[in-house]
């Protein structure tokens, strides 16, 4: 039966059911186009600022991720230090008439990290809450195991490719690691005597400094002289800068405002990006084409469904 056929002759609730999802199908593609034309224009009127500069509000940052002081972030699959991890882990079932394919995924686990972490533009350092962030990391690794948990099996170890990447289960693992490129925009704010983040910044910023200096950096906490600081190791020069920040506060020294950036409260996107922001405008400007096209065809057709059951 041709496609005119079936709409004028098929049952009034088929033809219902039928055009509804049509409609949603537009109704979808009309919220995501203003959706990504929104966000298109946002990034491009919106200037990149410097943080030491930044006007109270809604901005744009670009520059360098820092680990803050405090408890090391560990993407729960890999097990690799971080900044900020998002993560899933899904059960597939095996297809029995094509070997070596799947088809469906249960999930069974997923989350994303909440962690503070600085963002470093040579003006200033800006502590950046992630949450409700949409975040564009750098790569999203994907490989498989046959247990729930690939137990810190990181998708690019030697033993992984040597086993094989197989198994029921798939996990999917994101990361912004400390050191990278980042883009940002979202409500930017300055919080009056950060206290307890003034003191993480602090420790940052002092451990930023013995980074740049590797050769002393190795020479101080390289315990087992393998020419590389481990998690123990950076640690150890963690509590040590911690130490030496605390013995060189004094009575008279007042917490330093803080730089913010975190959720915006207008409805604006709070986004974070390891990919630069004119390649996100033009993602954005793709999706609105995308859109368009789908909101066209779908308008078309509910039109056209409307003649031939009506008008024929």
């Amino acid at each position: 039966m041709s496609i005119v056929g079936w709409i004028s002759g098929t049952a009034p609730h088929q033809f219902w059911l039928a055009f509804g999802v049509l409609a949603v199908v537009a109704l979808a593609g009309l919220v995501h186009l203003f959706r990504s034309i929104h966000r298109s224009r946002l990034l491009s009127d919106t200037p990149t600022s410097r943080i030491r500069s930044a006007a109270q509000g809604y901005v744009e940052l670009e520059g360098v991720v820092r680990r803050l002081a405090g408890e090391p972030i560990i993407a729960p699959l890999s097990g690799l230090p971080c900044v900020w991890y998002r993560y899933s882990v899904e059960k597939t079932a095996r297809d029995p008439d094509q070997d070596g394919l799947f088809e469906g995924a249960e999930p069974i686990e997923q989350g994303v990290s909440d962690g503070l972490f600085g963002l470093d533009d040579g003006t200033a350092l800006c502590v950046v809450d992630p949450d409700s962030a949409e975040v564009y990391a750098a790569r999203e690794d994907c490989w498989r195991g046959r247990y729930r948990r690939p137990g810190g099996l990181a998708p690019d170890s030697p033993l992984l490719r040597h086993v094989g990447n197989r198994g029921v289960y798939r996990y999917r693992e994101a990361r912004i690691q400390d050191g990278q490129r980042l883009w940002a925009a979202g409500r930017f704010r300055t919080v009056q005597g950060g206290g307890f983040l003034d003191t993480n910044l602090q420790v940052s910023q002092l451990l930023a400094i013995w980074k740049k200096d590797r050769p002393a950096l190795l020479r101080r906490f390289d315990g087992n002289h393998d020419g590389a600081i481990d998690l123990n190791e950076w640690d150890a020069a963690q509590q040590a800068a911690e130490t030496a920040v605390s013995e060189s506060a004094t009575d008279d020294d007042a917490p330093r405002d803080v730089y913010v950036l975190d959720c915006p409260t207008d409805g604006n996107p709070f986004l974070l990006s390891c990919r630069p922001f004119p390649r996100l405008t033009a993602d954005y400007s793709r999706h609105a084409l995308a859109s368009a096209a789908c909101l066209i065809l779908s308008s078309v057709a509910l039109v056209a469904a409307l003649l031939i059951r009506f008008a024929g």
